[in-house]
């Protein structure tokens, strides 16, 4: 807060001024039925799917919790099998989109894990 406070006396603008100034994000969450026995196999080739068409773009990969892979537009996918149920929990975030960028983004993602198994929800 303090150095909010600074920055703020510093530049002689506004908060909103400075919130203008900050690029926009959206984010989607939503699930992936997964259709199948061994939910686990089929996950991580969906996984795999994703990483090798996208293999170019990918900026960071983090397997705590799942999968977050980092994109180089700074937007992100985190993908995390459910231990109650036989889905993915699937979360997008798209830096400087509108809501529309964000779904096709989401769609394209699920596509690319569909084209193993399961079926979108």
């Amino acid at each position: 807060m303090t150095l909010l406070l600074f920055y703020l006396a510093w530049s002689g603008k506004s908060i909103l001024e400075l919130e203008k100034e900050l690029p926009w994000y959206y984010m989607i969450k939503d699930k992936i039925e997964i259709a199948g026995e061994n939910v686990e196999q089929i996950f991580m080739e969906g996984v795999k799917r994703i990483l090798q068409k996208k293999e170019g773009e990918i900026e960071a990969l983090y397997t705590q919790d799942g999968y977050k892979i980092h994109f180089k537009d700074f937007s992100w996918v985190h993908l995390r099998l459910s231990n109650t149920e036989p889905i993915v929990r699937i979360f997008v975030e798209k830096r400087g989109a509108t809501k529309k960028e964000a779904e096709d983004f989401l769609h394209r993602i699920k596509t690319l894990f569909l084209s193993v198994n399961g079926k979108m929800n």
